[in-house]
């Protein structure tokens, strides 16, 4: 199945509802921690539908905050790599996600574009990054931004990103993404 920009909102945006209902509408109330589990969560549901093994922090270490992996058999029969583990054959979903709240640069949080440099490199076929601000116009030139960078890059394998903004003061009840093809240059 094919990943679109509106799935990815769709997804993000299920969310919204539910981080309303846990902090009583106090958007003070959802820390970054928590916002980072919910998200996750949420796309490791979706990645299972999918049928791909999804990594995170929250239940193994891996490169990125979160990704669907493609697992496949070694030469032994069991499949394993005899430490228990299967070998990974492609990263189909790499995320990032940022959340807190850290000093400008660049008109960009840092830890903004830190974690979404890590994204250009990844050969991954869907790159999602969100992240928040406070502003709606904040997240309309943190995108545009990142969209520029996403272009700029000298990418080496055919990949879509996903780049979700949420503005949590004057556009808190949705998620804002946009779609980036890129291609190899």
């Amino acid at each position: 199945m094919d990943i679109t920009v509106k799935t990815v909102e769709g997804w993000l945006n299920s969310l919204v509802g539910a981080w309303l209902q846990e902090c009583g509408g106090n958007w003070k109330k959802w820390t970054a921690a928590k916002k980072n589990e919910m998200v996750k969560a949420k796309f490791h549901e979706e990645g299972e539908k999918l049928g791909y093994f999804p990594y995170s922090k929250m239940n193994k270490a891996f490169l990125y905050d979160f990704c669907w992996a493609v697992h496949g058999k070694d030469d032994r029969d069991d499949g394993t790599r005899g430490d228990g583990t299967r070998r990974l054959l492609e990263v189909i979903l790499a995320m990032e996600l940022e959340f807190s709240e850290t000093q400008l640069r660049h008109g960009i949080h840092a830890g903004v574009r830190y974690d979404f440099n890590k994204l250009l490199q990844s050969d991954a076929r869907y790159k999602v990054f969100c992240f928040q601000m406070p502003k709606l116009a904040r997240v309309n030139e943190a995108i545009q931004t990142l969209k520029e960078d996403a272009l700029a890059y000298r990418s080496k394998v055919v990949a879509e990103f996903f780049i979700c903004g949420w503005a949590y003061r004057d556009g808190g009840s949705k998620w804002h993404c946009v779609s980036v093809p890129v291609s190899p240059k």
